[in-house]
């Protein structure tokens, strides 16, 4: 019976614990079985499956591995990665990043298909543009015949010119309201070719006129090889500026402001540090500026050694009055050219400027009232003419009357008799009843002029207060 009871005792014991590893083992066989017939493999979840996590978590990855740890065949990529988020690098991803390789390291733009439209401003590229201009997002241009593509360009929004030279075979027809055509200084060059006889760039305005802003570059007028034309042509030009523009060697003029097609004013445009220059004498009359039917305009820029084979004329010719030049520089002349002429106007505004060795009569008056001539500099007046005791400072000749000068220094040329008179008033149609006050006339070395210091003719001008050669007259 002792035997008997150990023997129980055992047998309980033994049941228990049989019981217990039974029931687990039963655990993993339902899990097992369930996921055989009924779900697919998934991960232990925290808080449950005891003692079963390593064989939940093997029959998990044994779906897609082997027993060795590397994939099993058949994996795709999508199955592997979210399409929706991130992309697999393939096989097929390598071959074809492979065939992009050669345009992405050599090239330029140009060569490559199906480019989107280029956003403004559009960058016109010339034929002979640096390398490195030409890999940029462009229209590259010839050089044979750049105009036609100019005109579309500047009439469709803002434009920008790459360094080089443009040809031009016909005018850039200036259509729209508000262009914008800038280079990249006076390296970006709208050269007229050879025979066009014609301008670089004519204005044709509607009802609001052209506003526009022309800045950094070069028109080279090529003036030797023309019969007629010269740079801008701004009919209708109205609040346009006209910016740091090298105008060279035109025919006529570089810049021509004029009034619209029907005869109405324009008005209101600025040209400033714009340089009107020549390095030959042109065929025609090479003037820098001429205003008609324009004005109330502001100049500040400068204007040297022009001039033409024709009859002597100015620098810049203004027969509409009510403009402003203002510390602009004047130098030299060809052919006798003078400086400023005020025609036919009234009310303009000549000051701050400096006339160095102007050739011809360096402000001249005619035909007109009312204008100011005040706080300029004169130096070696009419020193470069081809004939001495011809031309003057300041000279008032037709029909001139209310014109105030004062202010201004006058030096002769040093040569004597070269300089006719510092300031001059004719009294021809009436000229008179002007106010010449304030003024310093001095002479140079020796250049006594051939008519006195002043020659005054008018009548009714109030001369006075002047210090001349040292004295107050």
């Amino acid at each position: 019976m002792k035997d008997g009871g150990l023997t129980f005792a055992m047998i309980c014991l033994t049941h228990s614990f049989t019981k217990n590893h039974q029931l687990s083992i039963i655990e993993k066989s339902i899990t097992a079985a369930t996921k055989d017939n009924t779900t697919m493999a998934r991960l232990p979840q925290p808080g449950s499956d005891s003692d079963v996590w390593g064989d939940i978590l093997n029959e998990y990855l044994s779906v897609a591995h082997a027993s060795d740890g590397s994939l099993k065949s058949g994996i795709s990529a999508d199955k592997l990665v979210d399409g929706s988020t991130n992309k697999v690098f393939t096989a097929a991803n390598e071959t074809t990043l492979a065939s992009l390789a050669p345009v992405a390291t050599s090239g330029a733009y140009s060569d490559l298909t199906g480019k989107p439209a280029t956003a403004n401003p559009t960058l016109i590229i010339a034929d002979d543009a640096p390398a490195s201009w030409k890999l940029a997002a462009g229209v590259q241009l010839d050089g044979t015949d750049d105009a036609a593509a100019l005109t579309t360009a500047i009439n469709n929004g803002p434009v920008v010119l790459s360094p080089g030279t443009f040809t031009l075979n016909e005018p850039i027809s200036v259509t729209a309201t508000n262009p914008q055509l800038v280079g990249q200084g006076w390296s970006s060059v709208l050269k007229i070719a050879d025979g066009t006889n014609d301008w670089a760039m004519i204005f044709t305005p509607g009802g609001d006129g052209v506003r526009g802003l022309f800045a950094n570059f070069t028109i080279d007028g090529n003036s030797t090889n023309q019969t007629a034309g010269g740079g801008i042509h701004a009919r209708g030009a109205v609040q346009s500026e006209f910016h740091f523009i090298h105008f060279l060697n035109c025919y006529d003029a570089g810049l021509w402001l004029a009034a619209f097609p029907d005869a109405a004013f324009g008005h209101h445009n600025k040209v400033t540090s714009c340089l009107f220059d020549a390095t030959i004498a042109s065929p025609g009359i090479g003037r820098g500026m001429l205003v008609t039917s324009n004005d109330e305009n502001y100049v500040r820029s400068e204007f040297q050694f022009l001039g033409g084979t024709g009859s002597p004329t100015y620098a810049v010719r203004d027969m509409s009055g009510l403009n402003t030049y203002h510390a602009s520089v004047f130098v030299g002349g060809r052919n006798d050219m003078g400086g400023i002429e005020l025609r036919d106007g009234q009310r303009s505004k000549v000051v701050n400027c400096s006339f160095d060795g102007v050739s011809g009569t360096n402000v001249f008056v005619a035909s007109s009232s009312a204008h100011i001539i005040n706080d300029n500099m004169f130096t070696s007046v009419a020193d470069q003419a081809a004939s001495a005791g011809t031309y003057s400072g300041i000279r008032l000749e037709f029909a001139v009357t209310e014109c105030v000068v004062t202010g201004n220094i006058l030096e002769t040329s040093g040569t004597a008799g070269r300089t006719h008179s510092l300031i001059r008033e004719d009294g021809s149609g009436g000229t008179g009843i002007n106010i010449v006050k304030h003024n310093v006339l001095r002479q140079s070395g020796s250049g006594t002029p051939s008519f006195g210091f002043t020659d005054m003719s008018g009548t009714g001008s109030l001369v006075a207060d002047n210090a001349i050669n040292g004295t107050i007259v």
